[in-house]
């Protein structure tokens, strides 16, 4: 059986981290963000409520890069909804992690808006949207973000590209994010629909063996 929201909420309140990570563009993800990962797995759960596309056509979203972090030790099974995903797409960290990356529970008051993502995702080829030059760009773009670090008694230091907050893999993977959303975002633009004022979210989940986060 998978975890529970109320399950990992509980293990998330137990084992918070020390330092926590924020960029200006996403704080007001961090109450989004449920992380479920395993000793020997790393399985990430995000919320991503819309957000219209900012910076040169990229999404400002989150999965793990950029903002605050908890791990739990729970079950290694995917979340209920990842079990019947509307899409899923495959990527190496630079770690060399294979990770697969499961999204679905799509929601939102339009349910035209809500069926546009969907055929986006059963029909798009989520992998080609991932060249090596579209992933660089946006990496060079989530580097001239403002990071912060705060810490356990509230001081706060540099974080993310150069310091020792940097991790490599979750800024490869929040690049992966971000594009795909930007995607989305182009097509429903292309058809006149405003996901923020829909109301559209949608859930993603990640399962990357070996990962070090």
């Amino acid at each position: 059986m998978g975890p529970t929201s109320d399950d990992l909420d509980g293990l998330l309140d137990r084992s918070a981290p020390r330092t926590t990570v924020m960029t200006d563009s996403v704080a007001d993800e961090l109450t989004q963000l449920r992380v479920a990962t395993s000793v020997e797995t790393a399985r990430v759960t995000a919320r991503r409520p819309w957000r219209r596309p900012v910076f040169a056509g990229l999404a400002s979203v989150l999965l793990l890069g950029g903002a605050a972090t908890a791990t739990a030790a729970v079950t290694n099974s995917w979340v209920p909804w990842a079990q019947t995903p509307v899409a899923s797409m495959a990527y190496t960290l630079p770690s060399g992690v294979e990770c697969e990356e499961r999204i679905g529970n799509i929601r939102g008051q339009d349910p035209a808006a809500v069926e546009a993502v969907k055929n986006f995702y059963r029909t798009t080829d989520i992998e080609s949207l991932l060249t090596k030059e579209k992933i660089a760009s946006t990496i060079e773009w989530i580097r001239q973000d403002s990071n912060i670090a705060v810490n356990a008694d509230g001081s706060t230091e540099p974080a993310g590209y150069g310091t020792v907050h940097y991790n490599a893999d979750e800024e490869y993977q929040r690049a992966v994010t971000m594009i795909v959303t930007a995607a989305v975002s182009a097509e429903l633009a292309n058809q006149g629909i405003d996901g923020a004022d829909s109301n559209l979210s949608s859930d993603g989940q990640s399962f990357c063996p070996g990962a070090s986060w």
